[in-house]
């Protein structure tokens, strides 16, 4: 599918069905975000991220704490990789809870779980790349 000039592409990285589909939900309702993928885990993620023929988003939301690969381990190997997206950290966790180097790069922002929205994920973007898509 050709993609919209200020079309934003998103991928998710959960091990938990129920906050992919969650997230697909989200992003499905937020007016200029498309969903590209998702993944169960980081190993996953980075293999189909970086195929010749992968998805390629602009916005990737990850999960802290995943069985494998964490998300803090994902975050550096995508950036290790080239990804030029937006890489957010989303846990259930508060952010004063989070590992100390769960803030900085190459992760971009921090997004709570319990407050996925549309707004708050129009918000981590606009936060971080500083234009809204859906004006």
């Amino acid at each position: 599918m050709p993609r919209a000039a200020d079309e934003i592409r998103v991928f998710a990285i959960d091990d938990h069905p129920h906050v992919l589909a969650s997230v697909e939900l989200v992003v499905a309702a937020c007016e200029g975000f498309r969903s590209v993928g998702a993944a169960p885990d980081g190993e996953t993620a980075i293999d189909l991220i970086g195929a010749d023929d992968g998805p390629d988003p602009d916005l990737i939301l990850i999960d802290l704490h995943m069985p494998g690969r964490n998300g803090l381990e994902t975050a550096r190997a995508l950036a290790a990789g080239g990804t030029e997206a937006v890489l957010v950290l989303m846990s259930t966790a508060d952010r004063d809870a989070l590992p100390e180097d769960a803030l900085g790069p190459p992760l971009h922002a921090f997004l709570p779980k319990a407050e996925l929205s549309t707004d708050s994920l129009r918000d981590a973007w606009t936060d971080v790349v500083g234009r809204d898509p859906s004006r």
